[in-house]
């Protein structure tokens, strides 16, 4: 190998080994930010944003069925 071909094969080690430590490192994070939660705190931390989003978007007075099956009855046709 030339000197050329050497510097680059040592910046491929060396990129390789930063994405390598990067990816342990966020694998580490992912686990601290999931891990400590149970799904009761999780649902306590997102009640605001849903009764927020209900108060923007409140619901239809009916399930959605009667109109979900008049759609299929459409797709049959």
């Amino acid at each position: 190998m030339d000197e050329r071909e050497i510097g680059v094969a040592e910046n491929l080690h060396d990129w390789t080994e930063r994405w390598r430590r990067t990816g342990e490192e966020l694998a580490r994070l992912r686990g601290d930010e999931t891990g400590n939660y149970s799904l009761a705190r999780i649902c306590e931390l997102l009640e605001d944003a849903f009764q927020a989003a209900l108060l923007n978007n409140p619901p239809e007075p009916g399930s959605g069925l009667v109109e979900q099956q008049k759609y299929f009855m459409r797709l049959r046709a």
